[in-house]
């Protein structure tokens, strides 16, 4: 129990300083943009320190460079910025790998891995957020969107998996060790009540962001709450395999959390893993039906 009350108090901080940055973005929009440049280069260093325990030797200087360069590439060129970024990226490691002596293959693969999960997956975020529609950028709605249907829905998985005690059998369990069939089925539910908070917070009642763009002005003959409360549902089945994913190279280097940053929580890396899924997917959404 104390363990559970020390992860929700974690958890409303990091909300509570979530919504703060978003109240911040109606100032600026390029605060948010530093707060996800940050939270991306805490992963990235989550990441290169699990490579060290392991005994990986990572062609950091690209991985660098590319952390740098996203934002940028992406506000000026937009797609076009990550498959450049990506393509210069990989160029790089490349190079780094034949013309040196010093790096293995398995630290040329965990390079490259590292380059897309998370720097170039959660990327997309800018991609979404300063895509132009109709000669505006979209803002932070379409990005908060998916994240919150991964965040909800990850919230109701933990909370009623552990609360439903007579019915815990486990859900691959070579993978997640503590994931519950009664966890996943609640995952849903609990997409589509991020989704309705979503839409409550910044588009029925208004709460200050950057957002040119609401969805409410681009539904026709749909209810927005319908709308949000579906893409809500959709993103918490896709985050599940967001999660799974990250549990899954969890177990293969014998870890509980990417860092203990968070306390309880884990890291950054540990509650952005389903995001990591989500943003790409949402910004495929945007470039087919909103280009």
């Amino acid at each position: 129990m104390k363990k559970l009350i020390k992860r929700t108090l974690v958890g409303v901080g990091v909300f509570l300083t979530l919504l703060l940055f978003i109240y911040l973005s109606s100032l600026n929009e390029f605060i948010f943009d530093i707060l996800l440049l940050v939270g991306l280069g805490v992963s990235l260093i989550e990441m290169l320190q699990l490579a060290e325990k392991s005994g990986i030797k990572v062609i950091t200087a690209p991985l660098l460079m590319l952390l740098v360069a996203l934002f940028p590439l992406i506000y000026f060129f937009s797609l076009k910025g990550v498959v450049i970024a990506a393509v210069c990226v990989l160029f790089l490691i490349f190079s780094f790998f034949i013309f040196t002596k010093e790096y293995t293959l398995t630290d040329f693969f965990y390079t490259v891995f590292v380059a897309f999960y998370p720097l170039i997956a959660f990327a997309f975020a800018f991609y979404i957020i300063h895509f132009e529609y109709k000669g505006a950028e979209l803002g932070l709605i379409p990005f908060l969107l998916p994240l919150g249907g991964a965040f909800s829905g990850d919230m109701f998985a933990f909370y009623f998996g552990s609360m439903i005690k007579g019915c815990k059998p486990k859900f691959l369990e070579h993978v997640s060790p503590n994931k519950t069939y009664a966890g996943c089925i609640f995952e849903v539910p609990g997409g589509a009540v991020g989704g309705i908070i979503v839409y409550l917070l910044f588009e029925a009642w208004g709460f200050p962001l950057f957002a040119p763009f609401r969805f409410a002005s681009f539904m026709e003959g749909v209810h927005p709450l319908v709308f949000y409360t579906s893409l809500g549902a959709f993103f918490a089945i896709i985050a599940l395999f967001g999660d799974l994913f990250a549990s899954r190279i969890k177990r293969a280097f014998g870890i509980k959390d990417f860092s203990n940053l968070l306390g309880p929580q884990g890291g950054i890396t540990d509650r952005l893993d389903s995001a990591f899924f989500c943003i790409p997917v949402m910004a495929l959404i945007i470039a087919i039906f909103a280009a």
